[in-house]
Order: C-alpha cells, then sequence, then structure tokens
C-alpha cells in the first residue's frame, strides 16, 4: 500500500519535525518528499531544514537521500541506510545555507511509509560544528513537549497560570464546575530538572485547596472536567473523545495520536506530600491506548475501546531525590484499534484524598520501544526470528559465503526506528553453523540458534565473545 501511495512518481508527507541537537530538543513542521526513479529506487528529501534552538536557527539546506532500495515489512514500506552525504543549499539563494560549507557527513537512516504517512529517523554527526543531531520526522510515537520545556500563560485569579503545550490542567478544563477551578494555578514551570537532562525546565504539579476542597494536582493529554464540588464524583475526571472539536488556548486538540506499539513508559519525578497522609501516601501516573470514542480516567463504567494500558498508583515521597519511574504496559484487548493516547498524571492516587501542598514534579516522560532478538528457529533453510517488542520488527536477507554456507543476515528495529541491530546466522544442513552478533559481550546459544541464559551439561551450544564464535560442547 505504501508502494502504491508513490507510484505516481512523488508523494508529499507534511507532519511534525522533532529536532535534537546534543540532546536540546526543538519541535515544529516540515514537509518531505518521497520520489520513485525509473530503476524503482527511491529518494528521501527534506529540503530546506532549518535547525531551530532555544538560542538560533540555523539554515541547514536540502537532505537528499537516494539510490534508497525499497523493502516490504508487512504493510509497510521499509527504506534504511548509513552513509555519507551532501548537504546542498536550500531553494532560497537570498540565505546563507550551512550545508555546502560541512563537505560529507555520515547520517544513519530509516523510514517506514505506510497508510498514507511517513515517519523517519535521521541521526547526523556534522563534525565541524560539533553536533549530534537526530531528526524525526512523523508524529504518533511520543508525546509532544514530552520534555516540559514549552508553555502558555493563561490569566490566573491570583497571577499568571502557566500550563505546558499539548498537556492540560484545570486551566482548560470543561465541565459544570470549571469555571471555578480555571483560576487556580495547578500548574508552575520549575528550574530544578531531573540529573543527566538537557533541558532547563520540569513542570511544578500542585495540589489546591478550593473552598476547604482539596483538587489534587492532575495534568493530562487529554482534557479535565470538573463536574462536582464533590472530589470523589467521577464526573470529575481526565477524558479523551476525537469526536469533540475543542481546542485548547494555543490551538490544539484535547488528544494525542498514537501509532506507535510501546512496551513501557518512563518519567521523572520527584514527590513530596504537604501533609503526610499514611493511608492515601501516593502519586499516580496512567497511560490508555484507544481507539479514540469516549474514554475517561478515572473510569465510571467498563470501557471496551483500550488496546493497552500502563498505570503505577504507588508512586511514594521520593525524599527531595528526583526518581525514575518505569511501567510495562499491558496489551489487553488487541482487535482494538489504538490511535489515541491519554495520560494522566496526578498527586495523589485517590481523588481529593491528597493535602494542600503536595507536589509532584515531572521531567522528560518517553515512550519506550523494545526491540531484541530473543531467539532464531530454522524452518527448512529459512530462519524464523524470535522478537522482543509489541511493535518490534525485522528484515531477514539471504547470501553465500566464500564456503558456499547460506547466510542469513536479521536487521531488527524498533517500532520507532531508534533502536537496531543486526545478527548474522551461517546455515549448513545441520542447522545454525556459527552465530556472528553485535557487540563484544558474551552471548550464548543453542545448537537452534536460540538465545540462552546458560549452558546444560551433555549440549553443544555456541558461543560468541570478543568478536570471535567457537563451537563449546558442555
Amino acid at each position: 500500500m505504501a508502494m502504491a501511495a508513490i507510484a505516481s512518481m512523488a508523494a508529499d508527507y507534511t507532519d511534525s519535525l522533532t529536532v535534537s541537537v546534543n540532546g536540546l530538543v526543538n519541535e515544529q513542521h516540515a514537509t518531505v518528499q518521497v520520489t520513485k526513479g525509473d530503476d524503482g529506487l527511491l529518494t528521501f528529501s527534506l529540503n530546506n531544514f532549518i535547525m531551530t534552538t532555544a538560542e538560533t536557527s540555523m539554515p541547514i539546506g536540502n537532505i537528499v537521500i537516494d539510490k534508497l532500495q525499497p523493502m516490504v515489512v508487512g504493510n509497510d514500506t521499509l527504506l534504511e541506510c548509513s552513509r555519507n552525504i551532501q548537504i546542498a543549499a536550500g531553494d532560497d539563494p537570498s540565505v546563507s545555507w550551512y550545508g555546502p560549507y560541512l563537505q560529507e557527513v555520515p547520517i544513519n537512516f530509516v523510514a517506514k511509509l505506510a497508510h498514507g504517512r511517513a515517519y523517519a529517523s535521521i541521526s547526523i554527526y556534522m563534525a565541524t560544528l560539533q553536533q549530534n543531531i537526530d531528526v524525526t520526522f512523523g508524529s504518533g510515537y511520543q508525546i509532544p513537549n514530552s520534555g516540559f520545556e514549552s508553555y502558555r500563560k493563561y490569566d490566573g485569579n491570583d497571577g499568571d497560570i502557566y500550563e505546558p503545550l499539548r498537556w492540560h490542567s484545570f486551566a482548560n478544563a470543561g465541565g459544570d464546575w470549571a469555571s471555578l477551578v480555571k483560576g487556580m494555578a495547578h500548574t508552575f514551570i520549575s528550574d530544578d530538572v531531573r540529573p543527566g537532562t538537557k533541558g532547563s525546565k520540569s513542570l511544578s504539579l500542585k495540589a489546591t485547596s478550593i473552598i476547604g476542597i482539596v483538587a489534587n494536582g492532575t495534568i493530562t493529554t487529554g482534557r479535565m472536567n470538573a463536574g462536582s464540588y464533590i472530589a470523589t464524583d467521577l464526573s470529575n475526571h481526565a477524558e479523551l473523545d476525537v469526536s469533540k472539536t475543542e481546542l485548547d488556548g494555543n490551538g490544539n486538540p484535547f488528544y494525542i495520536n498514537m501509532e506507535g506499539r510501546p512496551d513501557s513508559l518512563a518519567v521523572w519525578v520527584k514527590f513530596s506530600q504537604g501533609t503526610a497522609n499514611a493511608d492515601h501516601p501516593y502519586a499516580t501516573v496512567s497511560a490508555y491506548i484507544t481507539d479514540g470514542t469516549y474514554f475517561q480516567d478515572p473510569q465510571n463504567k467498563k470501557y471496551d475501546n483500550v488496546m493497552a494500558l500502563a498505570k503505577d498508583s504507588t508512586i511514594a515521597t521520593t525524599g527531595g531525590e528526583w526518581k525514575r519511574i518505569v511501567v510495562p504496559f499491558t496489551y489487553v484487548k488487541d482487535d482494538v484499534d489504538g490511535k489515541y493516547i491519554l495520560v494522566t498524571i496526578s498527586t495523589n492516587a485517590d481523588p481529593g484524598a491528597g493535602s494542600d501542598g503536595d507536589e509532584i514534579l515531572i521531567d522528560d516522560f518517553e515512550l519506550i520501544y523494545d526491540a531484541e532478538l530473543t531467539g532464531v528457529a530454522l524452518d527448512g533453510n529459512e530462519v524464523k526470528p524470535q522478537l522482543k517488542g509489541k511493535g518490534a520488527f525485522c528484515v531477514v536477507s539471504y547470501d553465500n559465503d566464500d564456503k558456499g554456507n547460506k547466510v542469513a543476515t536479521i536487521k531488527v528495529f524498533s517500532d520507532d526506528l531508534k533502536t537496531q541491530s543486526t545478527h548474522t546466522y551461517n546455515i549448513t544442513a545441520a542447522g545454525i553453523h556459527s552465530v556472528v552478533a553485535e557487540g563484544d559481550a558474551r552471548k550464548v546459544y543453542n545448537i537452534g540458534g536460540q538465545r540462552v541464559g546458560g549452558m546444560k551439561t551433555g549440549q553443544v551450544y555456541i558461543v560468541r565473545e570478543g568478536g570471535k564464535t567457537y563451537k563449546v560442547l558442555k
């Protein structure tokens, strides 16, 4: 289907463009073009690329990657290469483009084309500028503004309210009691950031007391609904419903699209309670991937439109230290076409059970995509890779070595294209003859090519370590 999209020799794709320069992230929009030559090879073009950071904008030029052999993976078309390229000047001759002065730059490139959309990852090292540049084209694999660096200002009862872009708290709430809570600040910009981050801001989320009722500090990628003055009433919730057309104060919808199939989520937090409460001591984070029809958290009924969920309602106080929370996704209903994600973080796992002054600092939210080759089975002379990762996929190719042995090369990719590995197997009539794997760490395989954690007496194993491969009879 993806190849059909470019059968007319050219296809344009417009989507988000996320650029990380030495770890500093900027988000913008761009259009890329995929063209097909008479030889059937494809060219991927990101023209007039301008690298934007918080301090400056740098016109780079046209990034053109040609002679790409399309590979079909399920319903997707995969493009992949590692090579040096020359970045040409952009189309506007009045602009001083940096690209032509950089000589050749090394890139790692991989892209997926499917269902009329393109998703691509380009890693570039510009030695002249001493910059590692990671370019991601396309949305649906991470939450925008997941580093909580960008905010919009709203008028509050006691001053300005700052809410992170693409995330929503009470400043954008709906519901019968929205007018009461909109002016109360729950979200604040903080310069207390997690260890090792390249960003300069985090989000401070605080509980407050409204007419004697504690309102937990809550942030969501959906929309908050303030439906009752009773804190435990389920009409107070975060919700996602793509049929609703309202936009937030920055012109964005109250939902985030989701194309990926993440295996876990991770977020850095620093949590403290204003008044210690042994009965309700925990903050919470949750994520639900749904088909986009109405869903709310906390739930007021059993919903059948959830494909996957990840939830941790036991985030304890962190003693003034930053802590990274990792929560696995559970895929509960594979027949649901999950296209949207609702993430919610709150200062208490129980509605209205916190205290005025509860605070959770939040930084660098991330969706994690596994990609691991856990084993290889043989079906005749064909290899059958076994992968870890809900959305992980692989490409298998065959060749012959100088001894006439059949060689299988397996390239494994994570769903978000950020993780890759290559594994090579020599196949004989007796099975897998030798294994060449990446890295110098010791890896042990059984004679069927499956990686194992240890050896049993009387069994033959293939061991790869230090760049060498050998057989072992235990």
